[in-house]
């Protein structure tokens, strides 16, 4: 009997000793599995936040480069102060541009390949620094047209256009490019798409148009005809106004905009075309389709009336316009 009671006695520590043990298992295991839990959560917490930081650093990229692609060669390399144009010889030419080319790195650039560059776009930039990325670009160009307006230019009241920008500055027109022949077909295009709701009719398709119908005259540039007769495609009015300070003021302020084709002088060495699109106590309100900096200054007329050759008014028909409207 006591034997038996001593074997029970056995027995029960045993099994004592063994819940305890699996006790003692069993809460690791509990600690082992909510470690893990917390491991888990926390992994992708990181991975999540990871994610985040990756989407955000995505989204600041994507950002940069569309305000990248939405600034316009105006904002990019328009300076604020540009000299006088100059009729200069060949020599005079690389002269100007070694000059140049000391304080712009492109011009430097253009210098040192200089002869694969045509004299006459040379002579350009020698007049006009703000040029240099278009020039540049030249000798890759395949002439084709690469854009069309952009947003801001369809909701400016009076956008500057430049002829040698990209987007249309490589095709030709009468045998030479947009960029050095093309000032006609720009301000005709500025006048347009300042008076009218039409969005396409951008200056390489006024160009097609003069050369499809004769309106470039060879050596010249383009004929003034085509000043007279064009706008009136798209429902405006063309009418010559005298050179006159009052004159060409009571026609602004009907809200007509004023293409002037100038002789030698502040605009041009030679023959240009420029746009008036108003006027303050200041002076005149000009875009010139060849340079930012002239652009973004007000002229008396003092300053240039002398160099005006024709002015055409151009604008909406007058019954149409309100008298709110008429005065811009």
């Amino acid at each position: 009997m006591r034997k038996k009671n001593g074997i029970f006695m056995i027995l029960a520590v045993t099994l004592v000793v063994f819940a305890a043990v699996f006790a003692v298992f069993l809460k690791g295991e509990i600690a082992q599995a909510d470690n893990d839990v917390a491991f888990e959560a926390m992994e992708e917490s990181v991975m999540t936040e990871t994610v985040e930081d990756t989407e955000k650093v995505t989204e600041i990229e994507e950002v940069t480069e569309v305000e990248e692609v939405e600034k316009s060669y105006i904002e990019l390399y328009g300076l604020e102060e540009v000299d006088k144009p100059e009729k200069r010889t060949e020599e005079q030419i690389l002269l100007k541009l070694e000059e140049l080319a000391e304080e712009y790195d492109m011009i430097r650039e253009i210098y040192e390949n200089v002869d694969a560059y045509s004299i006459v776009m040379l002579d350009h930039l020698a007049n006009n620094p703000e040029m240099a990325a278009y020039v540049l670009g030249a000798l890759e160009s395949d002439g084709s047209v690469t854009g069309g307006f952009t947003d801001a230019e369809l909701e400016a009241e009076f956008p500057l256009l430049l002829q040698f920008d990209p987007r249309w500055g490589y095709f030709e027109y009468g045998g030479k490019e947009m960029g050095i022949s093309g000032c006609g077909p720009t301000c005709l295009a500025m006048t347009i798409l300042g008076l009218t709701d039409y969005k396409d009719v951008t200056p390489d398709k006024i160009a097609a148009y003069s050369l499809a119908n004769d309106y470039y005259v060879k050596d010249v540039g383009t004929a003034w005809d085509l000043i007279d007769e064009f706008p009136t495609l798209y429902g405006l009015t063309v009418s010559i106004t005298g050179i006159n300070e009052e004159l060409m003021k009571s026609e602004l302020d009907k809200g007509n905009m004023l293409i002037c084709s100038v002789r030698k002088g502040i605009f041009t060495a030679g023959g240009h075309f420029i746009v008036i699109y108003g006027y303050d106590e200041t002076g005149f309100k000009v875009n010139d389709p060849m340079c930012v900096a002239r652009s973004n200054k007000t002229w008396t007329y003092a300053q240039f009336g002398r160099q005006i050759k024709r002015i055409w008014s151009v604008g909406v028909k007058y019954e149409e316009l309100s008298a709110s409207e008429m005065v811009r």
